[in-house]
């Protein structure tokens, strides 16, 4: 039995295995445990639940859970076996057992451990405010956020002390997650961009960020930025375009040309970019496939022709064909508030279904500016 006082970490460091078993023996079944919850606190007692009966912290700022990570600490449990108990409180509101620290644990037993069993402690519900400090704390300090969870829980940062009052709201935010204000600040341009109502600020930006297909905060930040300035919206292209391009290619967007797209937002540097056909709406031309059936007469009029006319004839058959004139990029150069854009194809040629396809874009886009 622990002393009220002791951290359970320290006392199961000097317990040996076998020790820990005889601990826990009386306590496996989750109605002891509902049962005697206060006697459970005050003696801070050992018991083993099976996953089932535990239920993770709907509120838990980490969402994401890497499943290589996850794998690795269940072969090694049941390699070593568990050594630290998870952390669970009983849930007043969702008369439930629920989890305070150690979710990564859990899943590995309930999703890969031959052994099932978690090794808990129980301890007092703690209030939404400590159990989130928390929680933050414990994931900040081995880099186990995503950026859309560190986004998350800065925004929840900031609505807490604007509620409360405080002024220097970016001050407090930085020193309660130990970071630079400067990186804050930066933070919360992308977290205004996420709450725009427009489909590709909040809407397309969010869903980049929450799908994890842009993880880099400074070209978020620049991106953001750019969505956000006080300029037309044909300024604000060339980082839609990114936003756009993040959503099919993931990782393809540096912080270089997201603060080229900013620069340009705000009049810094000239309005100059470009697009694949699939960022137009286009569709890629098909190549022409080669007929791979001969016929039979043919088959039999090469076997008969001349060595010198067969090598002449395999030679012309396997040179590669001249490249097809195809839209490969589109440039745009525009002049602030001209009336004209100067399309450019890096080929000089697209093909007539493009050609079609494009017109009927530009069209929509004339008629809705």
């Amino acid at each position: 039995m622990w002393g009220k006082n002791q951290d359970p970490d320290e006392v199961i460091a000097g317990m040996s295995s076998g020790a820990v078993d005889e601990q826990t023996a009386e306590f496996s079944q989750l109605s002891d445990v509902i049962a005697m919850r206060d006697q459970f606190l005050e003696d801070q007692r050992l018991f083993k639940l099976l996953p089932e009966d535990i239920h993770p912290d709907p509120n838990q700022p980490r969402k994401h859970f890497d499943p290589d990570e996850v794998k690795a600490l269940a072969s090694s449990m049941d390699e070593l076996k568990q050594h630290t108990p998870i952390k669970i409180y009983f849930s007043e509101s969702q008369q439930r057992l629920q989890i305070w620290f150690g979710e990564t644990r859990w899943r590995a037993k309930k999703d890969y451990c031959e052994d099932r069993e978690i090794l808990c402690v129980l301890v007092k519900e703690p209030d939404e405010k400590t159990k989130f400090d928390n929680q933050v704390d414990e994931n900040v300090q081995r880099s186990s956020f995503t950026i859309a969870e560190l986004l998350d829980i800065t925004s929840e940062y900031f609505d807490r002390y604007e509620a409360e009052g405080h002024s220097d709201v970016t001050a407090r935010v930085a020193e309660r997650l130990k970071r630079p204000a400067s990186e804050i600040s930066r933070r919360a341009t992308v977290i205004s961009a996420m709450k725009v109502a427009d489909l590709v600020i909040g809407g397309a930006f969010k869903q980049v960020i929450d799908e994890l297909k842009l993880e880099n905060l400074s070209a978020l930040y620049f991106l953001a930025g750019a969505l956000m300035a006080s300029c037309t919206d044909r300024r604000k292209s060339p980082a839609r375009d990114l936003v756009l391009q993040a959503m099919s290619e993931p990782g393809s967007v540096t912080k270089a040309a997201a603060e080229t797209a900013y620069k340009q937002a705000i009049g810094k540097s000239k309005l100059s970019y470009s697009w694949k056909p699939k960022y137009l709406g286009l569709t890629e031309p098909k190549q022409e496939q080669k007929k791979a059936d001969d016929t039979d007469a043919e088959k039999g009029a090469t076997s008969k022709a001349e060595p010198e006319q067969a090598e002449a004839e395999e030679k012309k058959e396997s040179a590669p064909k001249a490249p097809g004139r195809v839209l490969k990029r589109l440039s745009v150069d525009v002049l602030e508030d001209s009336q004209y854009l100067k399309l450019t194809a890096n080929t000089g040629y697209i093909t007539k279904e493009q050609a079609l396809q494009l017109a009927d874009n530009l069209k929509t886009a004339a008629e809705s500016m």
